[in-house]
């Protein structure tokens, strides 16, 4: 990328990967350490990686890294993006001339969480065990904390509630977490 900076913005056109922001969502998975990844997201987007991309399925960067459980590109977007992108439902195709649009980010890693507990508890595992639970636990926290909006889950049937409280959950750890930080830099101050 240093030597020729059209490298960041490809598209791998074949295979529906997008670009290299989208296949580092869909490999990293925490097999790589947090800097690394930090390092690598900068450097492409530096010389011109879109981070708010479609690819060929219309997923973006984030859609992908929710899917794939990638929580440490997940943050990174996060930190990148603006609110209303954390937010926002692609198009994604339409019927007889009305638009499909798909589930906002937050909803998406609400259903992922969902099913990997179900996929647990066939097994008789505790989600509280589970490395990729905590790896869609760590997601849902960097979308609440960059703004993604809980007033836009669905709540009509049992499921979508169900989902919405598994979210409310994580969104008390989020503000527990964001106390003790803002209480420990007051008491920094003041000291």
């Amino acid at each position: 990328v240093h030597y020729d900076a059209t490298l960041a913005t490809e598209q791998d056109g074949d295979s529906m990967l997008g670009n290299l922001v989208h296949m580092a969502a869909q490999y990293a998975q925490g097999h790589c350490a947090s800097s690394f990844i930090n390092s690598y997201l900068d450097l492409i987007t530096q010389h011109g990686a879109d981070i708010a991309a479609y690819d060929q399925l219309r997923q973006k960067p984030l859609d992908r890294a929710i899917e794939f459980g990638s929580p440490i590109v997940a943050d990174y977007l996060c930190r990148k993006l603006p609110a209303a992108e954390i937010n926002s439902r692609a198009q994604t195709g339409s019927i007889n001339g009305t638009p499909i649009f798909a589930d906002p980010p937050l909803v998406c890693a609400a259903d992922a969480l969902v099913q990997r507990s179900q996929q647990l508890q066939a097994a008789n595992l505790h989600l509280e065990d589970d490395q990729r639970s905590s790896m869609i636990k760590t997601t849902i926290h960097s979308l609440l904390k960059a703004g993604a909006d809980i007033s836009l889950m669905p709540t009509a049937s049992l499921v979508e509630r169900h989902k919405r409280q598994l979210i409310l959950t994580e969104y008390t750890a989020v503000l527990n977490e964001l106390r003790n930080v803002t209480m420990a830099a007051v008491n920094r101050a003041l000291g």
